[in-house]
């Protein structure tokens, strides 16, 4: 009699199992979009960011990752899900992912609620916008004195170095890359020069690309900066305990205000003035 119960209590609970389970169906679909940036009023695609997928608002359960191509697209093809109870039926439902953004040149973007549609792309339903935060630094060029001589005579500015500098609460600091140091010369490359016969202290290629600059940017969408380059007119410049470049009277500093989307700037020697 006893075991009559239990495999009666067995059987009932198959049976409650079992209808349970004919209820729940899996899903999948896609979700596809675009990143992208303002730079001032032009909408600008981001490259190489990584786009990862979860389930869950706080970001603990990763469902997959990609990454945007050169147009800054970007598709995730299948996202499985499980629902005892779907919105259509057995053929069809709708769940609501999220989609974090991430790039080194931009802050990490929110956990962003979207809601998908089974068996398809939702096609754009993943766009995300970003903002910048680090930008590739412009590519200087100038002269340090105004002396347009027609002898040799001012060639002590030639072949001496120009820095590429930030400063600090502790004082002026170079960029940590090679392009943050050129050498003056007498070759001429500053236009407003253009009708002497011999000219020094003229520098180029100062600065570029391989240098991030990080700012914030403003309602407009624009960042600015300001960055110093220091002419070692000794050429013994030396560096405290801090790092910081100790300058003598000799030397001269030129202050440049830059701004993101511009990629060069051309510094007149009257921008330099003494380091003391």
């Amino acid at each position: 009699m006893k075991t009559d119960s239990i495999i009666k209590l067995t059987i009932i609970s198959a049976i409650i199992l079992a209808l349970f389970v004919s209820c729940s169906a899996v899903f999948d679909a896609g979700v596809s979009g675009y990143i992208y940036y303002y730079d001032g009023t032009t909408k600008t695609y981001v490259s190489d960011a990584k786009v990862s997928v979860y389930s869950d608002s706080n970001g603990t359960n990763l469902m997959a990752s990609t990454t945007t191509d050169a147009n800054g697209a970007y598709t995730v093809r299948r996202i499985v899900w499980e629902s005892s109870n779907p919105a259509f039926g057995k053929t069809a439902d709708y769940t609501t992912i999220y989609i974090k953004v991430t790039h080194d040149d931009f802050e990490d973007s929110a956990l962003i609620p979207v809601t998908i549609i089974s068996d398809s792309t939702n096609d754009s339903q993943g766009s995300v916008e970003l903002t910048r935060i680090r930008f590739p630094m412009p590519v200087f060029s100038g002269r340090v004195t105004s002396t347009t001589s027609t002898d040799y005579i001012e060639s002590e500015y030639d072949d001496l170095p120009v820095y590429l500098c930030y400063k600090d609460e502790t004082g002026y600091k170079r960029f940590a890359a090679s392009s943050a140091k050129v050498y003056t010369t007498s070759a001429q490359v500053a236009s407003y020069d253009s009708s002497t016969t011999f000219s020094h202290g003229n520098f180029s290629n100062l600065g570029g690309s391989t240098i991030k600059w990080e700012a914030t940017p403003d309602e407009n969408n624009y960042a600015s900066m300001t960055v110093y380059l220091i002419f070692d007119h000794g050429g013994d410049l030396t560096e405290d305990s801090e790092g910081c470049f100790v300058l003598d009277s000799q030397d001269l500093i030129a202050e440049v205000v830059i701004q993101s989307g511009t990629q060069s700037y051309q510094v007149s020697y009257n921008s330099f003035k003494s380091g003391t």
